[in-house]
């Protein structure tokens, strides 16, 4: 995962093809960044990421360590998460 030169985009780049729940599959994807504050980001998938119901384009990301966080659609009650804990790996 890497932002874009001016912040408002956030790349995800994974090392093999991941298959959403439709279907698609897919290595890179990309969501514009929403909002930010010191351990949380808030993104919105963008159109290459297809088929996401409305209520699950739009995600919080809290940061929980270094490079660790923890996933909540925006439409979940506040302090909902799912059981994914997301762990950023170091590039070769």
């Amino acid at each position: 995962m890497s932002p874009s030169r001016d912040f408002m985009t956030l790349f995800f780049e994974n090392d093999r093809k991941w298959k959403s729940s439709n279907g698609q599959e897919l290595e890179r994807y990309s969501a514009t960044i929403i909002s930010s504050s010191p351990n949380v980001l808030i993104i919105k998938y963008n159109a290459d990421l297809t088929g996401i119901p409305e209520q699950y384009r739009e995600w919080e990301m809290r940061f929980i360590g270094p490079g660790t966080y923890r996933w909540r659609s925006t439409s979940w009650p506040i302090g909902t998460y799912n059981d994914v804990i997301g762990v950023l790996c170091k590039r070769e």
